[in-house]
């Protein structure tokens, strides 16, 4: 997100920032089924920081 308000100022953020909040509400309505089904679920693109 920081990098599409950034981007903003030469009018591709506009299109950008739209593109990760759909992306965003896609990955949570996965998550969401994935946990209705008891398996665990891990977003793509995320750092694992702790192991």
């Amino acid at each position: 997100m920081l990098v599409c308000l950034l981007l903003m100022i030469v009018a591709i953020g506009f299109l950008l920032i739209w593109v990760v909040g759909v992306g965003a509400i896609v990955l949570m309505i996965i998550a969401a089924i994935k946990a209705n089904e008891g398996t665990a679920y891990r977003y793509p693109f995320c750092l694992r920081l702790i192991k």
